[in-house]
């Protein structure tokens, strides 16, 4: 369920990398992941995206390792 206030789950995890973004978001192999970082991660894939011409909208399949590669690209 979507939080009043916000339409997307990309919304509250932008809204959270803003406002904590050294709050842990996630744990992996020991490794921890803040807001921050993933959303930094998430911005660098979506660049990666554009830049091999696909546009806001556009459909893709990701196959994805259990990992924190997997939360980027979802």
């Amino acid at each position: 369920m979507i939080p009043p206030g916000f339409a997307t789950q990309l919304e509250i995890l932008a809204h959270h990398a803003r406002q904590t973004p050294d709050r842990v978001v996630f744990t992996f192999l020991d490794r921890d992941t803040t807001y921050g970082e993933l959303w930094t991660s998430i911005e660098a894939f979506a660049g990666g995206l554009l830049e091999r011409g696909l546009s806001c909208g556009d459909r893709v399949v990701m196959a994805q390792p259990n990992g924190p590669g997997f939360f980027t690209a979802f």
